[in-house]
């Protein structure tokens, strides 16, 4: 498995990625939906972007801050989550 940045990121956010070079059917999918798993049972924020899972952009966030599941069809609605340097 190879973990190389990602060449895309929004202009309008500090965005972070990372891309997961390795070959098809290896479970990708099931290993990122096991990491938002971990990371909300951590009580932290999330966005989730991803064509191949939800058409919509998704923010996670825990209880405390008015948290709860939002959907966006564009994730500059989660502008401020992204410039969070905390938001995964």
């Amino acid at each position: 498995m190879v973990l190389r940045p990602a060449r895309y990121a929004p202009t309008c956010c500090a965005l972070h990625a990372t891309l997961l070079d390795i070959p098809p059917g290896i479970g990708k999918s099931v290993f990122l939906l096991d990491l938002l798993h971990r990371l909300a049972c951590m009580r932290r924020t999330v966005v989730l972007l991803s064509d191949l899972t939800y058409p919509s952009a998704l923010l996670f966030q825990p209880a405390g801050d008015g948290g709860g599941v939002f959907a966006a069809d564009n994730p500059i609605e989660f502008k401020e989550e992204l410039n969070d340097p905390n938001t995964w």
